[in-house]
């Protein structure tokens, strides 16, 4: 999410913000509240619109997805994004599936 290129297209859409459990006061009761008493590892991500309504969250049929790596994640991530995406064209969209396909095969790989 923060490599420069895939920031610029996120941005369009989504506003990134970060709770440090470990650092923040509060952090991980705002995380727990946030998951619902749900684990699942970090990173954690979760959508909300304007209204502050939770619209997707990166916890899928076989767990958090956060940092997707495997095809199946990448694949539940992508939802995810395409529910928030107002701005993001099908291109861009396609573009971040890419970049996270290839980072995922550079993580099966183990580089």
């Amino acid at each position: 999410m923060h490599q420069p290129d895939v920031a610029a297209l996120l941005a369009k859409d989504f506003l990134l913000v970060k709770i440090d459990q470990d650092r923040m006061v509060g952090g991980k009761e705002l995380a727990s509240q946030l998951r619902e008493g749900q684990g699942g590892g970090i990173p954690w991500v979760a959508l909300y619109n304007g209204k502050g309504e939770k619209m997707a969250t990166s916890s899928g049929p076989k767990g958090n997805v956060g940092c997707p790596v495997d095809p199946h994640e990448i694949r539940q991530f992508m939802n995810m994004l395409r529910i928030g995406a107002v701005n993001l064209t099908v291109k861009e969209l396609a573009a971040l599936e890419a970049s996270l396909t290839e980072h995922g095969k550079k993580i099966r790989a183990g580089q």
